[in-house]
């Protein structure tokens, strides 16, 4: 059995996104929801699900929630140049506030349909990735 080391792995997945980002849309019959047009039974902070939205946005959905605040991926490759290899996100967004224990992300990772073991560090960053995006986005709509 082949291992990836952790760096490998991050680096793959840094990877993935910055050369699929700009090609792959969100699909699966979810609407794209944007801070002009977030839906009335939005249940968590507006910036959040956006930012969640957009750090994802370089992977198809399988599903957003707006009511439950739940976001997830479909499996998608990996970008790491191991054959087979996919990956799939899923974040758990809470609450009302801008706080970074208010979102959950869970990375999932597999090989050749089997499950493989994933670097905890991958979850740390697209959930600072998620945070950061959100400041952004309250910082740019407090300037207008």
């Amino acid at each position: 059995m082949r291992s990836t080391s952790p760096v490998r792995f991050r680096a793959a997945l840094l990877g993935l996104v910055v050369l699929v980002a700009p090609t792959l849309t969100a699909c699966g019959g979810t609407t794209e929801y944007t801070l002009t047009n977030m839906p009335a039974n939005l249940a968590v902070n507006p910036f959040m699900w956006q930012a969640a939205l957009d750090t994802l946005s370089f992977v198809p959905l399988a599903s957003a929630d707006p009511s439950t605040g739940r976001i997830r991926t479909q499996w998608a490759p990996s970008g790491s140049g191991i054959p087979g290899e996919e990956t799939m996100v899923d974040v758990l967004i809470v609450g009302h506030e801008l706080r970074s224990d208010y979102v959950a992300v869970d990375v999932y990772r597999r090989v050749n349909g089997a499950p493989a073991a994933v670097n905890p560090q991958a979850a740390i960053d697209v959930q600072t990735a998620i945070i950061t995006r959100a400041r952004q986005l309250m910082s740019s709509a407090e300037n207008y």
